[in-house]
C-alpha cells in the first residue's frame, strides 16, 4: 500500500489495481444509474472506478480500467464523442468500449461502433447479459 500511495503521489492518480479484480470504469451521468450497477458490478467481483461524464471518462481512463462501459446521453461529452477521444488516445485506445445507454433503437446501436465500441448494451437488458459481454471482453484480452 505505501508503494500505491507513493505512486500516486507521484503520478497525481491512483494505478494500483484491488488484487487479481478486473477494473470497470463505469461512466454515466445518472448517480442512481452509477450506484446501482456499481454494487451489481462489485458483487460480480469486480473493482469500480466512476465518471459523470464524457470528461470525467478521459481522466479516469488513466486509472488503467480492464473495460470502459459508457453512457450515451451524458452532458459536456457524450459517449459518442468520449469513445472517439478514448479510441483516438494512444494511452487509452487499447481499452474496450462498452456503449451502455436506455438508446434501445436498433438503427441506433451501430452508431457507436464505426468510432471503436467493441459491444453496444442496452440498458433495458438484465445485468446478467451485461455481465456475460464482460466476461466475454475480458476473456479475449488474456
Amino acid at each position: 500500500l505505501e508503494q500505491a500511495e507513493e505512486l500516486d503521489r507521484i503520478v497525481g492518480h491512483a494505478f494500483v489495481h484491488v488484487e487479481g479484480k478486473p477494473r470497470l470504469l463505469l461512466v454515466d451521468d445518472d448517480a442512481s444509474m452509477r450506484k446501482i450497477y456499481g454494487k451489481r458490478f462489485e458483487a460480480a467481483g469486480y473493482e469500480i472506478i466512476t465518471a459523470t461524464d464524457g470528461e470525467d471518462a478521459q481522466l479516469k481512463a488513466r486509472e488503467s480500467p480492464d473495460v470502459i462501459i459508457l453512457d450515451i446521453v451524458m452532458p459536456k461529452l457524450n459517449g459518442y464523442e468520449a469513445c472517439a477521444k478514448l479510441k483516438q488516445n494512444p494511452a487509452t485506445r487499447h481499452i474496450p468500449v462498452i456503449m451502455f445507454t436506455s438508446k434501445g433503437h436498433p438503427r441506433e446501436q451501430p452508431s457507436g461502433l464505426p468510432l471503436g465500441a467493441d459491444v453496444y448494451v442496452s440498458k433495458s437488458c438484465r445485468t446478467e447479459v451485461l455481465l456475460e459481454h464482460i466476461k466475454l471482453i475480458l476473456s479475449k484480452k488474456v
